[in-house]
């Protein structure tokens, strides 16, 4: 009740039959918790607001993506023609699916997009002036939290850390201290992870 209504109410000790109850925020009525005549105890909602411009979408991304993800990157609906960005980044992976929630702000499209709907997203990942290398999937192996290849060398096969882009079951894209002309390892590529923990123990 605004003060009017409460000074009126302690005047007049008189209760109205109707109350005009004011928002905290402005938004849009999305749910009615209440219906006409129901007693409605302190605290208790009566109606659900939400600001409907911008949204936040919540964006399932495989743990494999995460590192080429950051705050910032522009995010697109092809469907709806809108783009956004992302704002927020999970810090924990869900175990089912073994991907993390990316929290993006876009625009609703003049209403089109709506609270609970199901969208498909592409993430815009900038190059940051780094190359990229698209490589067999077999060449990527995991060992300390991190993703290796082994690039031929006179002395053998070195290790070298790498940052994957994207990954699917035939390649992978990369970034990492690669150049054109080297040639990547993708067979026997346990025995050479096998000699990269060894060499870690000693």
């Amino acid at each position: 009740m605004s003060e009017a209504d409460i000074e009126t109410l302690r005047s007049s000790r008189r209760i109205l039959s109707s109350v005009t109850v004011h928002a905290p925020i402005t938004g849009t009525v999305v749910r009615r918790d209440a219906s006409p005549g129901q007693r409605v105890e302190a605290a208790a909602p009566v109606v659900s607001l939400a600001a409907l411009e911008p949204l936040w979408i919540n964006i399932q991304v495989p743990a494999a993506r995460l590192p080429a993800i950051t705050a910032g990157q522009a995010v697109v609906m092809p469907a709806y023609g809108v783009q956004g960005r992302i704002i927020r980044i999970g810090r924990t992976v869900e175990a089912s699916t073994q991907s993390a929630v990316a929290v993006a702000e876009i625009g609703s499209a003049s209403g089109t997009i709506r609270p609970g709907l199901a969208v498909l997203v592409t993430i815009r990942i900038s190059q940051n002036g780094a190359s990229q290398w698209s490589i067999p999937a077999t060449s990527v192996v995991r060992h300390r939290d991190r993703a290796w290849v082994f690039v031929k060398d006179p002395r053998g096969f070195l290790a070298r850390p790498v940052q994957v882009i994207s990954e699917s079951a035939h390649s992978a894209s990369v970034r990492g201290p690669l150049a054109t002309g080297d040639e990547v390892a993708d067979r026997g590529i346990i025995a050479l992870l096998s000699e990269l923990a060894a060499a870690d123990k000693d």
